[in-house]
């Protein structure tokens, strides 16, 4: 009788899990999410302008179709096409989930290469806008600014110039490779958000001569450009690696009135590390922090020094070290790393350790950003356009519009919750039940008409 009573209480367990992480309930949060943030989203879609001569669907359906196919990471246009042509339950699911018909994507394809990018830049900017406004990230200010992350990061490589703009680099063994670079500016928080507020190529003038090529540097004034225009009053903290330590990229920031936090390397701006000679470590300008290590028998000890009111070329600028030595007692080895950085937000001791702490977001752009939309289920150096630099650079757009909404959506309590209750769930495995739900089952029109019949409030999981 016992066994009997395990078996039944681990099939109702059991039960419950599958009904817990069916892809209905995901598709369902999805339509809460735009319904709340974003409750006139076709209409936006609507308004950016066709280009083409012939139009068999209107923009919001090719807009939407294109967004699709990142949120449900099916990681190129073949697969969603595989999917609108074999499952009449998906194309259905579709229309009912996204108000919207499903094209083939041979038509988005043909949309986008007329599409000036900066349209669907704009669109992009514009659903961040809302968000910030709403003070969805009010939170995860520091220093009462949003940090922001400035990199670059590759995202097509060919042996030949295929969209004729492309770097052109040559290796030691004589083989050329042209590249597509695209340089971002992300604003990040600690839960793991990682959002892009501008965008911008780096690539030579289509067709035109030139003495230099493009460069990172080139690339973020018109970045510092682009991200003022768009967020003029956003209070933002750039977060940058050593490549931007020099004098114009601080005087952009002061300029545009934002703070930075720049990292330095080993040979970056030797003038100011010379005179650090003349004001050594004392106690008034450095003290030593243990903070709790997550990791178990792991020690970490931090030493941090600092130096206000260093000249670089005219500027102001504070130094800030953190050597932090990781002991690990089982293997008795230790691991020293030194963080170096300067920024012109105000360094003393009740504020080091914050800073410090701020200065080590600018990893989740690499993290939660470039790694997740290359490698977990994004693609992003996919070929989407094998003709059209255009249409590749609308892809893109898309991909990010797609990445913001799944954030809002795995970063939502009724995701979170079911990680944290089911602690082997995984995100990727939750997206392959949503995608087996719109393959497979019926979404329930009932349920989405109730959805949008009310007003929703989308929590954030706090941790």
């Amino acid at each position: 009788m016992g066994n009997k009573s395990n078996s039944f209480q681990k099939l109702n367990k059991n039960e419950r899990y599958n009904e817990d992480i069916d892809g209905s309930v995901i598709a369902y949060e999805l339509r809460k999410i735009i319904r709340s943030h974003y409750p006139d989203f076709r209409e936006k879609l609507t308004s950016v302008a066709d280009h083409r001569k012939r139009k068999d669907y209107r923009s919001d359906e090719l807009l939407t179709a294109a967004m699709s196919m990142f949120i449900f990471k099916a990681q190129s246009r073949n697969a969603l096409n595989n999917d609108r042509r074999h499952s009449g339950k998906f194309t259905a699911n579709f229309q009912k989930l996204f108000k919207a018909t499903l094209p083939h994507l041979d038509a988005v394809q043909d949309f986008f290469e007329e599409l000036p990018p900066h349209e669907l830049e704009k669109v992009k900017v514009d659903l961040i806008s809302r968000l910030i406004e709403k003070k969805l990230f009010y939170s995860y200010k520091m220093f009462e600014h949003y940090m922001v992350v400035v990199d670059a990061t590759g995202v097509i490589s060919c042996n030949w110039d295929r969209f004729g703009c492309g770097l052109k680099k040559e290796s030691k063994n004589g083989n050329t490779t042209y590249l597509y670079p695209v340089l971002e500016a992300k604003l990040v928080t600690e839960s793991g958000f990682c959002i892009s507020l501008a965008s911008e190529w780096i690539v030579n003038d289509n067709g035109k001569p030139y003495n230099k090529q493009d460069c990172e540097l080139s690339a973020f004034k018109r970045l510092a450009y682009k991200l003022k225009k768009s967020f003029p009053r956003l209070p933002v903290c750039i977060l940058a690696d050593a490549l931007y330590a020099n004098a114009p990229v601080i005087s952009i920031c002061e300029n545009n009135n934002w703070k930075y936090i720049i990292t330095l390397q080993d040979g970056s701006l030797p003038c100011l590390q010379d005179q650090l000679k003349d004001d050594p470590s004392t106690w008034r300008n450095s003290f030593v922090h243990r903070p709790q290590s997550t990791v178990k028998s792991t020690s970490i000890i931090q030493q941090f020094y600092w130096v206000e009111d260093l000249l670089h070329k005219k500027h102001t600028v504070h130094y800030l070290q953190c050597k932090e030595t990781i002991s690990k007692e089982k293997t008795n080895k230790t691991l020293t790393q030194n963080f170096v950085r300067i920024t012109n937000l105000p360094v003393s001791k009740s504020t080091v350790l914050k800073l410090s702490k701020a200065g080590r977001l600018r990893w989740k752009i690499e993290n939660e950003g470039f790694n997740e939309e290359k490698n977990n289920g994004y693609a992003m150096e996919h070929l989407y356009s094998r003709k059209s630099f255009t249409a590749l650079q609308n892809y893109y757009q898309s991909m990010l519009i797609g990445h913001l909404l799944n954030q809002l959506l795995e970063q939502s309590c009724k995701i979170q919750e079911l990680l944290k209750r089911f602690n082997k769930l995984t995100i990727k495995f939750l997206w392959q039940q949503l995608l087996g739900t719109m393959k497979y089952h019926v979404l329930c029109s009932e349920t989405l008409a109730n959805i949008d019949s009310r007003k929703h409030q989308i929590r954030l999981f706090a941790g």
